[in-house]
């Protein structure tokens, strides 16, 4: 009789334990999902930065034109970045016809890469 009341309280005891390990487990997955999409996004970010930098330093710190390795790094770079957005600037800096065009091209890619950036 004592025999088979430990039994249950033992099996009570165990659910239980089971119960709170499984509501931490979840808990637990929770928040390494989370961490896992900010670490992700901080990559993304250096990534953008570095690619801000290297703008920044190979293209308005030029003197002159920008040289045929200077604008496959820049390009791979941004490709790199897996964003159509930015690409998109891209583009239409690296397409366009008139001085006036390329300025507006640069601030609109420099305004998007800070706004990536600072999300």
């Amino acid at each position: 009789m004592v025999r088979k009341e430990l039994i249950i309280i033992l099996i009570i005891v165990l659910a239980a334990t089971t119960g709170i390990l499984a509501a931490q487990d979840w808990n637990l997955q929770k928040t390494l999902a989370r961490e896992q999409a900010a670490l992700a996004q901080n990559a993304l970010d250096r990534q953008t930065l570095s690619f801000l930098q290297m703008f920044v330093s190979k293209v308005l710190g030029a003197q002159g034109t920008v040289s045929f390795d200077d604008r496959l790094v820049l390009e791979n770079a941004v490709r790199g970045l897996n964003d159509s957005a930015i690409l998109s600037a891209w583009d239409d800096f690296v397409n366009s016809q008139t001085p006036a065009a390329a300025q507006a091209g640069v601030k609109n890619l420099l305004e998007l890469l800070v706004q990536k950036i600072a999300a």
